[in-house]
């Protein structure tokens, strides 16, 4: 996690309560910037990540759809999926 000390790493993961593998941690860490992070507790960190995990998962829910493994394609008012490679066949 950028620049924190390992104490606040350890505060910070244990006040975040969304997913918490490596890559969904830095793509969240990613988005808080350096200058917050230097002045916040590791809590305070753990609900600012929070709040950014928060908007991404409402923010897939209000599309609708979501890309899965980058090749299939689910769409919630359908309750079904397609491959990628049938709706790029469709005519335009």
């Amino acid at each position: 996690m950028k620049t924190m000390n390992t104490l606040k790493h350890k505060n910070a993961m244990r006040a975040y309560v969304g997913f918490a593998g490596p890559r969904t941690v830095a793509a969240i860490m990613e988005r808080i910037p350096e200058t917050l992070l230097s002045g916040l507790t590791g809590a305070q960190i753990g609900m600012v990540m929070n709040a950014v995990n928060d908007s991404y998962q409402a923010g897939r829910t209000s599309a609708g759809a979501e890309v899965i493994d980058g090749e299939y394609v689910w769409v919630d008012c359908l309750q079904r999926g397609f491959d990628l490679s049938e709706l790029r066949a469709l005519p335009e």
